[in-house]
């Protein structure tokens, strides 16, 4: 029976209420992050950064509780009895709650429910918005000579009478009417109008700095600045949404982002792909100065029918391998089946592409073949220049829906080639379609992807708003299928690598902006 960890043999599951930080996915911490890729079950909010549901196994189960203003997807006390149940099914449940799960977050609530259920839990404290949110703007919510202290109130009461949420905000800024220091207001901004009246009414000077941060730190980010006296008619006019940070006081007048603007600097880009390739590509857009997006997860799961291609192993002189996931399956179906390493002695490996190169190195190989152009084509062209038809065997390990390209090539060279459909690529989880309308570019990684998006947005090439939005694919074989699917803007990488798919991106906005 699973219990804390899911082996130590206890009969109840263990309930993890894990704060998720505020916006971007890597503002979690490492501990959230530990228990996020290991967990049987997953119950989010709405707040949490979509790609951190791309770091859950593929075997998670993820149940959506977020709320919203006037929708709720599941009532509290539901998800209460829900986080029990599952528990009680000797699950490990991570309960994953924007910022942290004790500040205005209900985490409180969770906790009091799981010990009266005897439900085991553990409270993995996040970075409150409170403060992220402001940072990330440049604010600090405390700083010398102009705010010694900062005080957090939620405008949210569960009232739904104007005049009892008024009362109640009377209440709040009333007590802290001699209080210094910044005021970091959560929740408030269908409220803002009154939230300034009463600061006014209750001494804060008309001149006094304000700002709304709509989107902390997102890709959408929307910062706002002015008074007290202006403040909310400046929101309405630019458009401020939800979720928002309102903070009120001298610091809010300080803006001191470092100026790391570079060539991607302002611009949105959405991203499909496995997590590993969204996480490298990532971290290249984001140096440019991009925000980034998880528009759509993939995931590679290892095809059943295995055993005979590692059975053989012996009779081959070449491995070719046309992806990172596909090294990396090999070598755990390698370990799965407990071979040992020296079976590989004498075997030579080839790969299509930089990060299918680093990635073998990782598992202590060299490749002895990498083409100058990462395509199917050039990769088969310098194969055929070295091997010898009469004595060479070749095993291609690449995905179901591969490419047969390099296959076909080899065997009209009359090398003797075994193609083994040794995984297929999955759709998880997708974004919003109204997100979609946010972007600048869209990033696909293989045909696959493609395929995936479009099962996932069917007909949205067709779509008017898609007409403005760049796709870039990674190479030809994706670019004929972004074509195909009716997209009529598309860019294609000249290297098939995530470090190519950025520089692409970086390449066309240039053109753009001369």
């Amino acid at each position: 029976m699973p219990g804390d960890d899911g082996k130590t043999g206890r009969a109840k599951g263990h309930v993890y209420l894990v704060g998720a930080g505020p916006g971007p996915g890597g503002l979690i911490t490492v501990r959230g992050l530990e228990l996020l890729r290991s967990c049987d079950t997953l119950v989010y909010d709405r707040l949490c950064g979509e790609e951190l549901l791309a770091e859950t196994d593929f075997s998670c189960e993820r149940i959506y509780v977020g709320k919203k203003a006037g929708c709720h997807s599941m009532e509290q006390e539901e998800i209460n009895r829900f986080l029990v149940s599952k528990a009680n099914e000797g699950r490990k449940v991570v309960r994953l709650k924007g910022g942290d799960p004790f500040v205005f977050g209900r985490g409180g609530e969770e906790a009091e429910y799981l010990a009266a259920a005897q439900i085991p839990y553990t409270i993995v404290p996040g970075v409150t918005s409170a403060v992220a949110a402001p940072e990330l703007a440049g604010i600090p919510v405390t700083h010398r000579g102009l705010s010694r202290s900062f005080h957090v109130i939620t405008a949210h009461t569960g009232e739904k009478e104007p005049a009892a949420v008024r009362r109640y905000l009377d209440a709040q800024i009333r007590g802290l009417k001699d209080a210094e220091g910044t005021f970091v207001f959560l929740m408030g901004l269908s409220v803002l109008d009154s939230i300034c009246e009463l600061l006014l009414q209750y001494g804060r000077a008309p001149a006094c700095p304000a700002a709304v941060i709509s989107g902390g730190g997102r890709f959408d980010e929307l910062v706002i600045r002015g008074t007290v006296a202006d403040i909310a008619g400046r929101a309405k006019r630019e458009g401020a949404f939800s979720p928002a940070v309102i903070v009120v006081g001298e610091a809010a007048a300080l803006s001191l982002l470092a100026d790391n603007s570079g060539p991607l600097q302002g611009v949105c880009v959405g991203m499909t792909g496995t997590a590993e390739l969204q996480e490298k590509l990532g971290r290249y857009l984001r140096k440019a100065g991009a925000k980034t997006v998880c528009v759509q997860e993939l995931w590679t799961q290892a095809c059943a029918e295995q055993e005979q291609y590692f059975r053989e192993l012996a009779v081959y002189t070449w491995i070719v391998f046309t992806s990172a996931s596909g090294v990396r399956l090999f070598f755990e179906e390698f370990r799965k089946r407990r071979l040992d390493i020296r079976k590989l002695a004498g075997v030579r490996i080839a790969v299509i592409g930089g990060g299918t190169a680093d990635k073998l190195q990782s598992y202590g190989f060299f490749a002895d073949f990498m083409p100058d152009t990462y395509t199917a084509k050039a990769l088969a062209e310098g194969l055929m220049a070295r091997l010898d038809p009469a004595a060479d065997r070749v095993l291609l390990y690449q995905a179901q829906e591969g490419n047969p390209v390099l296959e076909k090539r080899l065997q009209n060279a009359g090398v003797a080639v075994r193609r083994a459909n040794a995984y297929v690529t999955k759709a998880g989880f997708a974004c919003h379609s109204d997100l979609l309308r946010t972007l600048a570019y869209l990033t696909f990684a293989s045909s696959s992807g493609v395929k995936a998006f479009c099962g996932a947005y069917p007909h949205i090439f067709a779509q008017p708003f898609m007409r403005g939005l760049c796709c870039v694919a990674i190479g030809v074989q994706t670019a004929r299928a972004l074509e195909e699917s009716g997209c009529q803007n598309i860019v294609t990488a000249r290297s098939f690598t995530a470090q190519g798919l950025a520089e692409a991106v970086a390449e066309y906005e240039r053109k753009k902006r001369r």
